[in-house]
Parts: structure tokens; sequence; C-alpha cells
């Protein structure tokens, strides 16, 4: 619940992120070793921040939905077109979700050269030594 709330990445975007598309938080984290200029420094934390309003509000709605669900079957009074509802809903959250934490990743790849997404794939235990 906390990872959902704080908007936290989870492994989330780990596709993105392996496959050089370098996320935000880990970018901006880099930023020195990087030499990431004053502008890539701003689009980062934009990026980042647009991703964390987006997917806190996400996680926040997820959380309440799992409450429901708690409730509903504590109370006794759950049936199966409620699971199946439920559950749909509480998968749509979760994809959009991923989804933000994936876009955020092809945001910021474009940001980047490609000397800093390899120094940043290095720094992340990936390519060449």
């Amino acid at each position: 619940m906390a990872g959902l709330l704080a908007g936290a990445g989870m492994g989330l975007a780990k596709p993105a992120d392996v496959h050089g598309y370098p996320g935000p938080l880990h970018v901006l984290e880099a930023a020195d070793t990087l030499a990431l200029t004053d502008s890539q420094r701003a689009a980062a934390d934009s990026i980042r921040q647009a991703m964390l309003a987006e997917t806190t509000a996400l996680g926040a709605q997820l959380v309440e939905v799992e409450r429901h669900f708690d409730a509903a079957f504590q109370r006794g009074d759950i049936d199966e077109a409620a699971v199946d509802r439920m559950t749909a809903h509480a998968a749509a959250l979760r994809g959009r979700i991923r989804a933000a934490h994936l876009k955020a990743h092809l945001a910021m790849e474009p940001v980047l050269s490609p000397q800093q997404i390899a120094t940043y794939e290095r720094l992340r235990g990936r390519g060449s030594p």
C-alpha cells in the first residue's frame, strides 16, 4: 500500500529500464555522473512529477478498491458479480499505474544523449564495463 500511495515504481517499468529507456528518478539520482544540464534536470524532474501526480492518485484509488474488497468479505455481502466487477476495476487501475511508469521512461529517453544513456546503462549494471 505504501508504494502505491507514494507512486513508487515497484518494478513496474522494468521492461523499459532494462532496454535502454532510463527512469527519471534514477536519472536524477545520477545527475552529476550523467553530467545533466540544467534543462535536462528540469525535464527529468517535470517528467517525474507528472508521473507521480498520476500514479499517486491512481494508487489511492486502487487502495480504496482493495479496502472495499476487504470490507465486503468481512461483512459477508459479496457475490461473484461483485468479485468480477471489483477485480476488473483493480486490474484497470494497476494497468494505468504501470502505463504511467512506462510512459515516464519513454518521455525520459529523448532528453538524454546516447552517451548519457550508455553511462546510465553502466550505472544500472548493464552494458560494457
